[in-house]
């Protein structure tokens, strides 16, 4: 026998609308707090995701920087101190 018939037969009544109505209360509460933490889940992820990004922006920029120098450094240097021929031109080549 359910609940319901157990408290009728002894002469008493379940208030079965306001338990309903305190649980749908209930229920609701926590789908709004649930949907708030999600939501700022969400924005710290994006916040972190742009951070990333700008640190790998940075980090290529650092290293486009540090290929530069070294074809810099190359392309300034006198390369008398090569003497092969061949290895001579090779390099000049490189320069031009």
């Amino acid at each position: 026998m359910t609940t319901q018939l157990l408290h009728e037969k002894k002469g008493k009544k379940i208030d079965t609308d306001s338990k309903n109505e305190s649980v749908v209360v209930s229920f609701d509460n926590y789908t709004v707090r649930k949907t708030q933490i999600l939501e700022t889940i969400m924005e710290k992820n994006l916040a972190k995701d742009e951070l990333v990004e700008k640190l790998l922006a940075a980090q290529i920029r650092n290293v486009e920087e540090k290929a530069f120098m070294r074809a810099m450094k190359f392309y300034n240097q006198p390369h008398d101190h090569i003497t092969d021929p061949t290895m001579r031109e090779i390099t000049v080549a490189k320069k031009t």
